[in-house]
């Protein structure tokens, strides 16, 4: 999985592709205590009504989360919150096909 990968899904409003740019973003959110806490991240996705962006990961399996960032920092393993996705599938019929219905 890499970059182009997430250029050529057939993106479904809400979603759309995110150029790299929110992961210092999560990085300031994200305590000792989270599951994310220094995994690289990168933006590849962002909802346009509120502000969940779809990061990659390209060292960490599973390698796909949700984060809705706060912009806040935070100090719990809870917040920002996240769900993880095994794969570019697994997303797209688990969360953007569901929330471009709604």
């Amino acid at each position: 999985m890499n970059i182009g990968d997430f250029q050529k899904i057939n993106w479904l409003v809400p979603w759309r592709f995110s150029e790299p740019g929110l992961e210092k973003e999560l990085a300031r959110e994200v305590s000792p205590k989270h599951p994310l806490y220094k995994i690289e991240a990168i933006a590849v996705g962002r909802r346009q009504d509120n502000d969940d962006v779809l990061f990659f990961f390209p060292n960490h399996n599973p390698p796909l989360a949700v984060v809705h960032l706060t912009w806040n920092p935070e100090s719990s393993s809870e917040f920002p919150s996240h769900h993880f996705f095994d794969s570019i599938d697994d997303f797209i019929e688990n969360q953007m096909k569901k929330d471009n219905i709604r």
